[in-house]
């Protein structure tokens, strides 16, 4: 004889659904993305990578029933850009590489909606932490040597090595490929204090459910 399916009750005005089928939806979820980062102090766009990890809040929220994640992400891009600067190292008028390495520590909220079945997109803001370090060409870092006026202009920091309070708000969407399995497209942009000094990632994730 078959066992009966237990359900479990409704919750916020959510459709109730079998346990197993709900213990089955893990709670947490884990990936990776790849793609490209906007230059800040005026380089050009450069390679970009990250890994995250999503612990659920709320399988169903109060107001939309909806999923409410806390997010954890760690970040990494480089962006180069030949300038134009005055330096008595350099020269009167020298062309310079000027490159930009900035490490992204990223804690909020993502709100995924839920209601197709294979796509869900999804909404993700909150602070971060921007680790940054800048360098010029032939191994000078910024700090090493007498700052030039372009780089004063675009507001490029006095130490190499200078950690930014910063917002980042953005958006994407899952595409469900197998139960633990998805892919899916992320745009964000990260405002870190200063025009000069913000900047966005596109990115293609993989990720897992457990």
């Amino acid at each position: 004889r078959s066992e009966p399916i237990s359900m479990r009750p409704m919750e916020n005005g959510a459709p109730a659904v079998p346990a197993e089928e709900e213990e089955a939806d893990r709670a947490v979820r884990f990936g990776f993305l790849a793609g490209a980062a906007s230059g800040q102090f005026g380089t050009g766009w450069g390679p970009s990578g990250a890994a995250f990890l999503d612990l659920t809040i709320l399988r169903h929220d109060p107001f939309l029933s909806q999923r409410l994640t806390g997010e954890i992400l760690l970040g990494y891009h480089s962006t180069k850009q030949d300038i134009d600067v005055t330096s008595a190292l350099f020269g009167p008028r020298s062309d310079v590489e000027l490159e930009s390495d900035t490490l992204t520590i990223f804690a909020g909220l993502k709100y995924t909606i839920e209601e197709m079945e294979v796509v869900k997109p999804y909404l993700v803001l909150g602070p971060a932490l921007y680790i940054q370090g800048v360098k010029l060409r032939n191994g000078f870092v910024v700090g090493q040597v007498p700052q030039a006026p372009e780089l004063k202009g675009i507001h490029v920091p006095d130490a190499w090595f200078e950690p930014e309070m910063g917002f980042q708000i953005g958006g994407g969407a899952h595409l469900d490929v197998m139960r633990n399995l998805f892919l899916g497209v992320d745009g964000r942009y990260n405002f870190v204090g200063d025009a000069n000094n913000d900047f966005g990632t596109i990115s293609l994730d993989l990720g897992f459910r457990f």
